[in-house]
């Protein structure tokens, strides 16, 4: 925008030298969550984005940030330290956006221990598995197979029944949405 300052005798221009933002209003983001790693591709929606310098979820600045028109921003999701709900904010130089509670960071399961660690190969043996980052998990595969009666009792502890099985030593994994569960 042009400004113009006018006295009887003659005007004087600055062109350009002042911008009006909009609010940016956000709308969604897909997807709607990563590992604590990062990278996913995201895609933020909503209005009011030209002019936009940065956005971040739950906290944490997306690189690769591109607006891409004004109603659509990709950019890649970066890594965090803390799992969890979170808001997903667009900024521009006079406001910010908010989607709250639009993103998810998941922990990155680490199982430890297993206990009991045998059972028989009709399955349903029931088992607690110990580590860590265990919020938000979905589910347990023991060798592929899915456990039953599967409960997430804290971040550190998952109870589950075994899967019935040939007689083998196997792998267990723990899945989130973030990891594929």
């Amino acid at each position: 925008v042009d400004v113009v300052v006018t006295n009887p005798v003659r005007d004087g221009t600055l062109t350009d030298g002042f911008t009006y933002y909009a609010p940016p209003e956000v709308d969604s983001v897909d997807p709607t969550f990563d590992d604590l790693d990062g990278g996913a591709s995201v895609t933020i929606t909503g209005t009011g984005f030209t002019g936009a310098t940065s956005a971040t979820l739950r906290g944490v600045e997306i690189t690769s940030f591109t607006v891409v028109n004004d109603t659509t921003i990709t950019g890649v999701a970066a890594a965090s330290e803390n799992a969890g709900f979170g808001d997903v904010q667009v900024f521009n130089p006079v406001y910010n956006g908010i989607l709250e509670d639009g993103w998810i960071y998941y922990p990155i399961p680490a199982p430890t221990s297993i206990s009991p660690s045998t059972g028989a190969t009709a399955g349903g043996t029931s088992v607690m598995i110990t580590g860590s980052g265990f919020w938000g998990s979905t589910s347990v595969e023991f060798d592929g197979d899915a456990a039953t009666n599967f409960a997430v009792v804290d971040d550190e502890h998952i109870t589950c029944d075994t899967p019935a099985h040939a007689a083998a030593t196997v792998d267990v994994e723990v899945f989130n949405p973030a990891t594929g569960g």
